[in-house]
């Protein structure tokens, strides 16, 4: 299963350690432990990867704010892994990469407590099995949330925490599992809930883009979106948050996109080449199609729809030069 755009941050995790190489297996488990149990160690580990891009791709001028943006982008991400795999009781088994994740942990933890939440997900789960029944072709999710949550950034804010991970594997709901969190009278119920309409998701994710295009994302921005939503949603309320809390407008937009585009560029390889240094270029479509999704959510989150380079001229772009192409996304 392809690693999702929150899940990375274990694998910048994981990069540190195996950076060095080690013969010793156990001094591998035992850093890994060091940084998933550390907030402090694990959130300098990810704002060093991410803080590297500004000081490459930034004006002189500008990396200065450029890191102060991305310092706060990692403490409004609230991310926490826990290590699943043990060597030890399961030796043939053990994985570094064993975890279970969740971001926006408080965010998600207030809104699975809330009586409001409950409404919002049972309401979820009925309009779209009306809409797998063929009784609701016009419903959209964005739509329904904003309903609910009334502004956009109440809106953002639900879609992020609460679908940060649509695969089966629902990383952020077995995180809850793992570590026993438990809440009020509306958790279990609203964990249940959410879990419902996640699965629920991945049967209509399944199905065509003319499907998954016009259910899940704003009707005003449908082009070359692709089926991980998260790529949209995720930058999409981190810039308003970062706005919200005083960042300047163009370092809100450049800082959430460079956690879309610090992803792509580790994921290009197997192994950790990238995770400093960058790709000359990037053929793949579905790539450049997260980055775009990446770069429509954050400008939305910051000036509606006011931006104007398509999915086709940035694809261009990276299929000649990496460099070229973030220097043109980075330009308002």
């Amino acid at each position: 299963m392809k690693i999702t755009i929150l899940s990375f941050l274990l694998l910048v995790i994981s990069s540190y350690s195996f950076a060095a190489p080690s013969d010793n297996p156990g001094h591998v488990k035992e850093i890994l432990k060091l940084l998933s149990g550390n907030r402090d160690v694990r959130n300098l580990a990810l704002y060093s990867v991410l803080a590297t891009r500004c000081s490459r791709y930034m004006t002189p001028e500008k990396k200065l704010p450029c890191k102060e943006a991305v310092a706060s982008l990692v403490l409004q991400l609230d991310f926490d892994i826990v290590l699943t795999g043990d060597k030890e009781s399961a030796p043939d088994n053990w994985s570094p990469n064993s975890f279970v994740f969740v971001a926006f942990k408080s965010n998600l933890l207030m809104l699975l407590n809330t009586k409001k939440s409950t409404q919002y997900l049972r309401g979820l789960n009925e309009q779209l099995y009306f809409y797998l029944l063929g009784n609701n072709p016009e419903f959209n999710l964005w739509d329904y949330t904003k309903s609910h949550f009334k502004s956009d950034y109440a809106a953002s804010l639900v879609i992020a925490a609460f679908f940060q991970d649509t695969s089966i594997k629902k990383l952020h709901l077995a995180y809850l599992e793992h570590t026993s969190l438990r809440g009020g009278e509306n958790f279990i119920e609203n964990k249940e809930l959410l879990s419902r309409v996640i699965d629920t998701f991945n049967l209509i994710l399944d199905t065509s883009e003319e499907s998954y295009k016009p259910l899940f994302y704003p009707k005003e921005i449908q082009t070359e979106m692709n089926k991980s939503i998260y790529h949209y949603y995720v930058p999409m309320f981190i810039s308003r948050s970062l706005k919200k809390d005083g960042v300047k407008d163009d370092m809100a937009y450049v800082a959430p996109l460079l956690l879309t585009l610090t992803y792509e560029f580790l994921t290009s390889a197997d192994d950790y080449r990238y995770l400093f240094f960058d790709p000359m270029t990037i053929k793949s479509k579905e790539k450049v199609r997260d980055i775009y999704a990446g770069y429509c959510g954050a400008n939305i989150g910051l000036r509606g729809l006011n931006f104007n380079k398509s999915f086709e001229t940035i694809r261009a772009r990276f299929s000649t030069s990496t460099e070229k192409a973030v220097q043109m996304l980075f330009k308002h």
